[in-house]
């Protein structure tokens, strides 16, 4: 087999705030005895298809929950997610350990209670009984199989089959792991060598258990080896994750979804050329291995990967940045948009005539965060959907308060009958419609030339924080926006017109659009112009 193999049984603890889900596996919840203030309800769920295997136990009362403890101690906080009704805990499952049992105990309503037997194992074999999961069987058995192995490999004992709900010891001769050993190291330290770098590839490991760890490792000369491997990436981690072994040793990794053990991650240390690496590469190697409970629970985690990935209906939807927005409320009224206010403060007017769209005026701090963005505005059961495109300053608008509404005028019936003129409303940001279609385009100000540009950044799926441009796609500068004219930024190009922009939505989400051609001459423009941008666009 290529490399280091590490065949350490130590079992080895997580955060349990790392626990990353790729999939959620749906509980059931049982009642507990009844306690003064209601009758408090206790589920669990676990989670698969991650990087780590977790339980999340949930209880709720019409009381408060205290005095929680799992096992013999109480949880870290990190772990709990307290209410003023309930928590919510985490606990990180080794794979190992899918049949230990686990006792949960608190006080709700001046009573404790008390939940014994708690085991990730006796969870999948409750889903795997009950048909209305049939969808979850497969992912389920495979979690099984996967910690009877597990269990097997780690304890240098078997298991028990029945532990597991299993007549039998599963058999893992079926288990072809389709993928191929790697066969680039050669090669790999051949580019190396003659780039005189101070560092040779010498293999790769998985970590099992608790948490999924792909590593490679490397022969390292000194420090200077070290700052190799530590000035790059391996996969999307920035920065890297590295550890030194020995004064000789030294290792990167990543953590890896069950989900994506099949998939590829590039290790970048220039001036090396990029070599692609993928956990699937060590497992094939283990499994045709002389080893053969290694080569068990490798094939057994390879068919939870494979499970995982193919299992549609356990990858849970995210739910979309909007959702953590709160709603607002306020009044909604309506204004001669169109008419006697011809123009939105954002300029956004030829883009919501072009899309058929109302327009939404805020007061100031609401129109600062949100110009741009799109609110579905509701009383009662109806509602109506409008752009953020102008706003109502409290200097202009005294009985304005934070969270009001001022729709243009033909929005206002949709909600109200205009003869009420103000009426009570909530509203909430929701992506806007057109980004789902299409990228992020760029709107540049009349009066723009080579030396200053007003950029107004358009069809976001959400609003735009901050802008940056880079003439290099390295260094990037901060624009700031026009004191006048909220929505636009101001830029001074010095001459350059292909640029790369960095856009932060209100979320915090990055990204970045490249070579965009801004029509930017020795002569100022007389009107404003629209450029396409390479085809990013913020997810929802």
């Amino acid at each position: 087999m290529q490399g280091i193999t590490i065949r350490s049984r130590r079992l080895t603890a997580c955060a349990a705030a790392a626990v990353l889900a790729a999939a959620s596996l749906a509980g059931g919840a049982f009642p507990l005895t009844a306690s003064a203030d209601g009758a408090p309800e206790y589920a669990y769920r676990l989670l698969a298809g991650g990087d780590q295997i977790g339980m999340e136990i949930i209880v709720t009362a019409s009381g408060a929950v205290t005095d929680l403890t799992l096992d013999t101690g109480s949880p870290a906080e990190s772990q709990v997610n307290m209410t003023d009704t309930g928590f919510s805990l985490i606990l990180p499952v080794n794979a190992a350990e899918l049949t230990k049992s686990h006792t949960l105990t608190f006080k709700a309503g001046g009573q404790t209670q008390t939940k014994s037997g708690i085991t990730a194992a006796g969870y999948l074999n409750d889903l795997l009984a009950d048909t209305q999961y049939a969808s979850y069987a497969g992912v389920a058995q495979a979690m099984l199989d996967y910690g009877y192995a597990a269990e097997t490999y780690f304890s240098g004992a078997a298991a028990s089959p029945e532990a597991y709900g299993m007549t039998a010891a599963p058999d893992f001769s079926g288990v072809t792991v389709s993928e191929s050993k790697f066969t680039g190291k050669d090669a790999y330290n051949a580019d190396l060598e003659t780039k005189d770098l101070p560092y040779r590839y010498y293999g790769m490991n998985l970590t099992l258990l608790d948490q999924i760890r792909f590593s490679l490792y490397f022969e390292t000369d000194g420090e200077a080896g070290e700052y190799y491997l530590t000035d790059g990436s391996f996969g999307s981690d920035d920065p890297i994750n590295k550890e030194k072994i020995t004064d000789d040793y030294t290792r990167i990794w990543i953590t890896v979804p069950a989900s994506k053990l099949t998939e590829t991650f590039t290790c970048v240390h220039p001036p090396a050329d990029p070599v692609d690496f993928s956990p699937a590469q060590y497992i094939a190697a283990a499994a045709a291995g002389e080893d053969a409970a290694l080569a068990d629970v490798c094939k057994a985690l390879y068919a939870y990967g494979k499970a995982a990935k193919n299992t549609s209906s356990v990858e849970p939807q995210d739910p979309e940045k909007w959702e953590s927005e709160e709603a607002h409320s306020g009044k909604a009224t309506f204004y001669d948009y169109g008419g006697a206010y011809p123009v939105g403060n954002a300029l956004l007017d030829d883009f919501i005539e072009q899309n058929n769209m109302n327009i939404a005026a805020l007061t100031d701090d609401d129109y600062h965060k949100y110009v741009g963005g799109y609110i579905k505005v509701k009383r009662g059961e109806k509602s109506v959907c409008a752009l953020v495109g102008d706003i109502m300053p409290f200097a202009d608008n005294p009985n304005a308060q934070a969270g009001d509404v001022d729709l243009n005028e033909a929005a206002f019936p949709e909600i109200a009958d205009k003869a009420e003129g103000k009426v009570d409303i909530t509203w909430q940001l929701i992506p806007l419609p057109t980004a789902a279609e299409a990228p992020v385009s760029y709107a540049v100000k009349e009066g723009s030339n080579k030396y200053w540009g007003g950029i107004q950044v358009r069809n976001t799926t959400y609003p735009v924080a901050k802008l940056e441009w880079s003439a290099d796609g390295t260094n990037f500068t901060e624009i700031e926006r026009m004191s006048d004219c909220y929505n636009y930024f101001v830029i001074q190009p010095d001459g350059k017109t292909n640029l790369t922009f960095r856009i932060t939505d209100i979320f915090g989400q990055v990204v970045t659009d490249e070579n965009v051609t801004l029509p930017l001459t020795g002569t100022d423009s007389t009107a404003v112009q629209l450029v396409s941008g390479s085809g990013v666009q913020f997810p929802k």
